[in-house]
């Protein structure tokens, strides 16, 4: 059975100290190659220092971003697509209450004139009834109380 500290130091150097050697080994040899290397050499370095330090980890991390600005425009687009169904429906039913309410007022509105030009032939009885009550309050009538005459 192997010993339990021998154990654990063998994975922490596997684990931890081996991929940091590893990794300051690679980073010494890329800064000894910028060293040696022509302008020409260098830009091509440059280039993939930027893309392996900035542009791909900016790619991972904007990812799950970009998932979600799709998902909601997706969302929206079919939410839009309900709301214009709906609101068509609440149009229609709207233009069909109008028109309904516009024959109704010209049919009251064509009745009240119909009635005005029957309750017309009446008004030479309702006159009796005027002469009648100025008669009797010594020239004073609601006529000349509605225009404010006084006279």
């Amino acid at each position: 059975m192997p010993d339990p500290v021998l154990k654990n130091r063998a994975e922490v150097f596997r684990y931890i100290v081996l991929p940091m050697v590893l990794l300051l080994l690679a980073l010494a040899t890329l800064i000894g190659a910028t060293v040696f290397l022509t302008p020409r050499g260098l830009s091509g370095l440059a280039n993939a220092f930027l893309t392996c330090l900035c542009l791909l980890p900016l790619t991972l991390c904007l990812f799950p971003v970009y998932l979600g600005m799709v998902s909601i425009v997706y969302g929206m687009s079919r939410v839009n697509g309900t709301v214009f169904k709906q609101l068509d429906r609440g149009r229609l039913l709207t233009e069909n209450l109008a028109a309904k309410t516009d024959e109704v007022a010209q049919q009251v509105s064509r009745q009240s004139v119909e009635f005005g030009v029957k309750a017309a032939q009446l008004d030479a009885i309702f006159d009796i009834f005027d002469r009648y009550r100025e008669g009797q309050k010594g020239g004073t009538s609601d006529e000349t109380n509605r225009t404010g005459n006084d006279s």
